[in-house]
């Protein structure tokens, strides 16, 4: 916990590579998953780092990648992550690494957390939360990782299968999301020319249709403000 709270507070990029230098070697999946999220949030503030900076270049990145691989190797290891780590891991990596990608760590990493995303959402599709499965179909589609795309070399079998869970557990549950998770899942198969991926787009369709149309009914402050100021 003490760990956790110091990689929550850190105020910049250079913070927390300092932190990562010192601790990654212990860091279990929830330590590395929030020390992913927090670099993908620090490098966009202010006092983040320079916007042409590659982090994945950096030291302490390929120490917090090589930690994240080595958790993923293994079935203990894998079983370490939750839900909202897988989400967080691949949705956070894909915000700092020039994608696509499908080399190295970065590359397993993407491809181990499809593989037991996909495995999960089978099994126990309830523990997987509308902005879980957003951030998941996001994150992978922007390693490299989406089916449909022509020119993108052959993916594996797990990662297809990834796509098709998604496909299958998130279109009954479009109404539940917010804009941002319908937003994710159309930009991850926005290309698909698989036939199975439409009933998903015309679903996100017709949401994002429905809320833009949404007209909200005064509140009864703003009934109360009117009818003093005709009074």
């Amino acid at each position: 916990l003490e760990l956790m709270s110091q990689i929550s507070i850190t105020r910049t990029v250079n913070d927390l590579w300092d932190l990562i230098d010192k601790h990654s070697e212990d860091f279990a999946a929830a330590h590395a998953a929030t020390s992913l999220y927090r670099l993908s949030v620090l490098h966009t503030m202010p006092n983040g780092s320079s916007p042409e900076q590659r982090l994945e270049k950096h030291s302490a990145f390929t120490k917090l990648s090589d930690r994240v691989d080595e958790l993923l190797a293994t079935a203990e290891g894998r079983s370490s992550f939750l839900p909202a780590d897988l989400a967080m891991v691949v949705s956070a990596l894909a915000k700092v690494v020039s994608v696509p990608t499908r080399e190295g760590a970065v590359g397993r990493i993407f491809a181990d957390v499809a593989d037991e995303a996909e495995t999960r959402i089978c099994s126990s599709p309830e523990s997987f939360t509308p902005p879980m499965l957003g951030d998941l179909a996001w994150g992978i589609s922007r390693s490299g990782g989406d089916p449909s795309a022509g020119p993108m070399k052959p993916v594996s079998p797990a990662t297809r299968r990834f796509f098709e869970a998604i496909i299958q557990v998130a279109t009954p549950r479009l109404a539940e999301m917010t804009c941002q998770d319908l937003a994710n899942l159309a930009a991850a198969y926005a290309d698909a020319t698989r036939e199975d991926a439409d009933s998903l787009l015309r679903g996100v369709f017709n949401q994002a249709e429905q809320r833009l149309g949404y007209q909200p009914p005064p509140t009864n402050a703003l009934f109360r403000s009117e009818e003093r100021r005709v009074g």
